[in-house]
């Protein structure tokens, strides 16, 4: 699952520091602070991922003429709204799969 560039700097000087001081100064509330955002940044991609999988999970438990009405809806979107297309022209392409799946299981 791709979540797109991390908008984190990753500098190894800057991880070398940090450990050295972290070491250093194990109780410094600001360690704390970055280890609580870093759990926190953590959670979200969990759930993030937990998102998508019960999204995941929905499209399947559809039935195949539901499935082909959502692609149709999400096309006739795609249509009407063109600044929307780049995001839902993936949409399309992932129900449009989904779709053969569904057939192919139905057979």
């Amino acid at each position: 699952m791709d979540l797109g560039p991390c908008p984190k700097t990753h500098s190894d000087r800057i991880l070398k520091q940090f450990q050295e001081y972290q070491q250093a100064n194990p109780h410094d509330p600001r360690v704390l602070a970055y280890k609580q955002e870093h759990e926190a940044t953590l959670y979200g991609i969990i759930e993030e991922c937990d998102r998508r999988i019960r999204a995941s999970q929905r499209k399947l438990e559809k039935t195949p003429e539901e499935n082909r009405k959502t692609v149709d809806l999400v096309r006739v979107v795609v249509l009407r709204w063109p600044e929307f297309t780049p995001h839902l022209r993936i949409s399309c392409l992932s129900l449009d799969s989904l779709r053969v799946r569904c057939a192919r299981r139905t057979r």
